[in-house]
């Protein structure tokens, strides 16, 4: 039986193969300043980890990773991916979109999102 972690990497190396861009854990100084740096031409799904929102697993458990393990460490129930080319400008979902939805789904974790460019994907452990 794979590990929450296991089945989380498994999840985003499936998004990978699919040809979905996929990133954890992007750093700079505010999201808007990243979305300059990341592709355009492809469908991509990114975690913001800066400004202290990067995570790591521990224990199978995703947690925060500025907080030190003696020191209470925060344990995350959810993630935010923030995404491009997941829905047409029609305003429908695309193929790379409910491929996201669906691959989530598969691996065990539920994904609350409005299908719209509007709000972040969220993944929920």
């Amino acid at each position: 039986m794979n590990t929450r972690k296991q089945a989380f990497d498994s999840a985003m190396r499936e998004i990978r193969k699919s040809g979905i861009n996929a990133k954890r854990n992007v750093k700079g100084c505010c999201r808007s300043c990243i979305s300059i740096t990341l592709p355009t031409d492809e469908p991509i799904i990114w975690h913001y980890g800066g400004q202290g929102k990067a995570f790591t697993w521990r224990d199978d458990k995703p947690v925060l990773v500025y907080t030190p393990a003696w020191d209470n460490e925060k344990t995350l129930d959810h993630v935010f991916f923030n995404h491009s080319k997941l829905v047409a400008e029609s305003g429908q979902i695309t193929e790379a979109g409910q491929l996201v939805l669906d691959v989530f789904k598969k691996h065990g974790f539920k994904v609350e999102w409005d299908k719209t460019t509007l709000h972040c994907l969220e993944i929920v452990f």
